[in-house]
């Protein structure tokens, strides 16, 4: 995640904290699946202490990037709040369409295939 620590130096986009963010937490499901997996397969407590102290760290990791790509993504949507909704909004509502005359269905069932 060294993107995320370099968002300073090398600004990421709304985007690519988007994508960031749903790879994180897809791997990090990826990773809680493993990690319930090999719990099933301890037969003694102590793995379970071993393999839940080697879990640990990994979801810290995870809960903190995920918290610093959500206060990237806070800052980029203050920033630049829906800029791309408004100017396409206001765009879209400057043109004027032609108008086009739709076929009136009778609602019988032996129209419907010429409608």
């Amino acid at each position: 995640m060294d993107q995320v620590n370099d968002h300073v130096n090398t600004p990421l986009s709304l985007v690519q904290v988007s994508e960031l963010l749903g790879r994180i937490d897809k791997n990090m499901e990826a990773l809680e699946s493993v990690h319930y997996k090999i719990v099933a397969l301890c037969i003694v407590d102590a793995d379970i202490v071993v393999q839940d102290t080697t879990f640990e760290p990994m979801q810290e990791a995870y809960m903190t990037t995920r918290v610093k790509l959500l206060e990237i993504q806070a800052s980029l949507q203050q920033a630049n709040p829906s800029s791309s909704v408004a100017r396409s909004s206001s765009a879209a509502s400057k043109i004027k369409l032609p108008r086009i005359e739709l076929p009136k269905f009778t609602g019988r069932y032996e129209d419907w295939i010429s409608f």
